[in-house]
């Protein structure tokens, strides 16, 4: 679909050919974009398969077939939110009240004047616009596109959608499962010249091989056995806006090359069809595999991955940004007790500290799901650590979690600090002699503590492993892409590494 100056489309439905005309002249010379049915049926079915597109319907009131207060019922029952202008020849105080008691928004006599359509249309789209930036500052108010977090590593990633919201460009968004790679590409989008338009999403791993395609492109009336009539997919759905490919990882090889042609020539063909569709759409993807390697093992073509890999944004997990959770824990509780219509409760500060404490390996999504569980299982006024243990159902979680190390520790005792996750850590003790630990604040002092074992303990994984980032990932027990994350983190070189 073109993209109106005036940011609109209208659908023209009267049974007069020479006022189709007229109207369509008018109007798009105010460039908006305007599509016409000679008939009640016509503009229904028009409507019904581009519903989301139509801000504004005219329609004449007397039709043979289905009238125009027919046609004004069933689109307000379609979408409530779509204007419709009502033109009679016919015109009576009677059929005018009865028109807007169903939801018109204007009664137009015939014959009409050019200017006063121009107006009602002008300021139908004013009010629209003004609309949907209202409910994007609503939005924003809420915490709906709020990015949570105040660590050095969510100060990067925002300021990295700061500077690529304003421009096309394909993005990127990597990380584990559950880190919020949605929440960053719908801030891409409501940060860009695109927020009016469609925010269309697609997962790519949820839709099987032979479906994926004809959700991508759609297709046409006749294009196999069911397909009954035209379906647009989702590159025609975001026409005009942004499209995000989740999971692009797990894209099957066979696809790869149409999306890929889709993106560099903005054109698409519907299953079936031979005409090639124009389309404007900015393409935002997202994966928690290592893409690299998926080239290597020839599951996913290079050129695709360069292309959409333009920008890359890398999406630290929770543990890795420990200084957000409890921002984030508040921000939960706040935005479920209104969800749940119920007062906040208060989140002492022990239960605070052993979330705090926890490893999270479910990311931002897990800690999202514990606390709207939290606020519906437990009966307290207050959450505290009892209420945690007995209902958040958290492998692995303790309530007297292991303090920092002191850094006068003897290295025996060093041998057997543990981290955040409860795994045993072998390091030696010059690792923590550096820093005056205990001057410093809990969390503080903990981010030292977390940093230096996990700089030590990788270094020394990767040398056992000749610096080969696949075995020392499965060697340590964790995924290729983390481990990418945290090498990249501690400023580790791995190639000084292969060298020794």
């Amino acid at each position: 679909m073109a993209v109106s100056k005036n940011g609109g489309r209208i659908l023209i439905i009267d049974d007069e050919e020479s006022i189709l005309f007229s109207l369509l002249t008018l109007l798009t010379r105010e460039k908006y974009i305007c599509d016409t049915a000679n008939s009640g049926d016509a503009g229904l079915k028009k409507f019904r398969d581009n519903r989301f597109e139509y801000d504004l319907v005219i329609t004449d009131l007397m039709m043979p077939g289905t009238d125009g207060m027919q046609v004004l019922k069933t689109i307000k029952e379609l979408r409530p939110q779509t204007y419709v202008v009502m033109l009679t020849a016919h015109g009576n105080a009677e059929n005018a009240v009865q028109a807007m008691k169903f939801g018109a928004y204007d009664y137009v006599s015939k014959p009409y004047e050019n200017e006063k359509i121009k107006i009602i249309a002008r300021h139908i789209f004013e009010k629209i616009n003004l609309d949907r930036e209202n409910v994007t500052l609503k939005h924003q108010l809420k915490g709906q596109h709020k990015l949570i977090g105040t660590s050095e590593n969510m100060v990067l990633v925002r300021e990295k959608i700061s500077k690529v919201s304003g421009t096309d460009v394909t993005v990127l968004i990597t990380g584990e499962s559950g880190t919020g790679k949605e929440l960053i590409a719908r801030e891409i989008h409501q940060q860009s010249n695109r927020r009016f338009k469609n925010f269309v999403t697609l997962n790519c791993a949820a839709i099987p091989a032979d479906l994926l395609e004809n959700e991508l492109f759609g297709h046409e009336k006749g294009a196999y056995t069911g397909a009954h009539s035209e379906q647009k997919g989702k590159f025609e759905l975001a026409d005009g806006g942004s499209l995000f490919l989740d999971e692009i990882g797990d894209m099957p090889m066979q696809i790869q090359a149409k999306v890929l042609r889709a993106i560099q020539e903005q054109i698409i063909e519907r299953l079936g069809g031979t005409a090639p569709i124009k389309v404007n759409v900015r393409i935002i993807a997202a994966t928690n595999k290592d893409l690299e390697e998926e080239i290597k093992k020839k599951n996913f073509r290079e050129d695709l991955y360069y292309r959409l890999n333009v920008i890359n944004i890398i999406l630290p997990a929770l543990r890795e940004r420990r200084d957000d959770i409890i921002l984030l824990i508040k921000h939960f509780i706040s935005i479920f007790s209104e969800k749940l219509l119920r007062a906040e409760p208060k989140i002492t500060s022990g239960a605070l500290a052993m979330l705090s404490e926890y490893g999270w390996p479910g990311n931002v999504r897990q800690l999202q799901n514990t606390i709207e569980r939290l606020l519906v299982l437990c009966d307290k006024t207050d959450i505290d650590e009892a209420s945690i243990l007995e209902t958040a159902d958290l492998k692995g979680i303790r309530s007297e979690q292991t303090p920092a190390a002191p850094i006068d520790m003897p290295f025996a005792a060093l041998q057997n600090v543990r981290d955040s996750n409860g795994l045993a850590a072998n390091i030696s003790a010059s690792t923590y002699c550096v820093e005056k630990i205990e001057q410093m604040s809990f969390y503080d002092a903990q981010k030292v503590v977390n940093d230096k074992f996990e700089l030590d303990y990788i270094t020394r994984a990767l040398k056992r492993n000749g610096g080969n980032i696949k075995k020392t990932a499965e060697s340590i027990g964790i995924d290729r892409s983390q481990l990418h994350t945290k090498i990249k983190n501690l400023r580790i070189d791995v190639d000084l590494i292969k060298e020794k």
